[in-house]
């Protein structure tokens, strides 16, 4: 009897707070934006299921044969950018409002001027963990800011503050200017590569997707800017981690079921743990699980090679290299090697952002 009572009365506060939900006046009630046909995920299907990135002019297209493709693909984000402006208000889940932000000054304010004062939602920082682990892309940018009595606290605000101090050494103006070699580089033999696969053609021409290819060359650039790592991702070589980060995103988030983006946002709704324990035992993410894994042990090995040539005098220019002298110096060590330690350094990040230059 008593399970029956409590049962009937979360049933009456969630309805409750639903309903409060969907007839309390939004603050965004002004912006304009599209007509909602769902109630339960509003504008969620369209902006994770269709094609995006895409120019919405499309008789820019017809000189490359694709015209026909294109009328068939819906292109939501700029479609609303033309026909509400540089914001706009969406539905997303159970009616709830958000903002899609193009306005260039309103952007800069979000992710420069005042960027502590904006908090990821639960959704985007689990996001950020299974693709980079618990590194500054997961940190949360606020301190103190008081989440909900359902969520599990977290210090994430001082782990960012604390990350950001650790990689700062890295990419000050000086050693910045010496990552220029790299990129160059990697360019110089993206450009080779392209040559000789047109060469290769009989036809003396080839089509191909820039995308991918930028990716690549994004990837090795990183990876020998941060890690002094050469991922081979632009000669097609067949280092187990190239491989592993090739399509990554799009075989893991691409095109989710209806089912998937429902799960999504009813993360939200439940704790920190809850969410991560899930998605740790999800078999949709056992690639990233696979990445991370291997990624944390390239890092061990790359921190326990740089440690002996530093110990030796070889200073190298990567960032991985100043960071552990860095930490050298600070902990006064000269005679012994530290023991090796991936946090030094979060190793997924840059790598998942040159396998995903465009989406990331």
């Amino acid at each position: 009897m008593s399970f029956s009572i409590t049962l009937l009365t979360v049933s009456f506060i969630m309805g409750a707070y639903i309903i409060y939900n969907v007839n309390k006046r939004s603050p965004f009630w002004n912006i304009p934006g599209p007509r909602s046909h769902s109630f339960i995920l509003g504008h969620i299907c369209e902006l994770f299921r269709n094609q995006v990135g895409l120019v919405s002019r499309l008789e820019m297209y017809v000189c490359i044969g694709v015209h026909s493709y294109l009328q068939n693909v819906r292109q939501t984000d700029f479609e609303w950018q033309e026909t509400y402006g540089n914001v706009v208000r969406f539905k997303a889940s159970f009616g709830s409002d958000y903002l899609m932000i193009s306005d260039p000054k309103a952007l800069q304010r979000v992710f420069q001027t005042s960027g502590y004062r904006w908090r990821k939602t639960p959704q985007r920082r689990e996001f950020s963990r299974l693709t980079s682990g618990k590194g500054l892309a997961w940190a949360d940018s606020m301190d103190n800011t008081p989440l909900p009595s359902f969520c599990l606290k977290t210090l994430a605000g001082d782990v960012h503050k604390r990350q950001r101090k650790i990689m700062l050494p890295g990419f000050s103006a000086p050693e910045a200017k010496n990552f220029f070699p790299f990129f160059s580089s990697c360019a110089a033999t993206l450009c080779s590569r392209w040559a000789n696969i047109i060469s290769a053609s009989s036809e003396q021409y080839q089509v191909f997707n820039v995308s991918e290819w930028m990716s690549r060359a994004a990837l090795d650039a990183i990876g020998q800017a941060a890690f002094d790592y050469d991922f081979g991702a632009t000669k097609d070589q067949d280092t187990e981690l190239s491989k592993l980060y090739q399509g990554l995103m799009a075989k893991t988030f691409g095109a989710p079921s209806k089912t998937a983006l429902l799960l999504l946002e009813l993360f939200q709704y439940v704790p920190t743990s809850v969410m991560e324990f899930v998605n740790n035992h999800n078999p949709r993410f056992y690639s990233l699980h696979r990445v991370a894994h291997v990624a944390e042990a390239t890092a061990r090995h790359l921190i326990d090679t740089k440690s002996d040539l530093l110990l030796e005098g070889k200073n190298k220019k990567d960032i991985m290299s100043l960071l552990d002298n860095r930490k050298r110096k600070i902990t006064k060590i000269t005679s012994s090697r530290p023991p090796a330690d991936p946090s030094l350094f979060p190793a997924n990040i840059p790598p998942c952002s040159g396998s995903d230059t465009s989406g990331m």
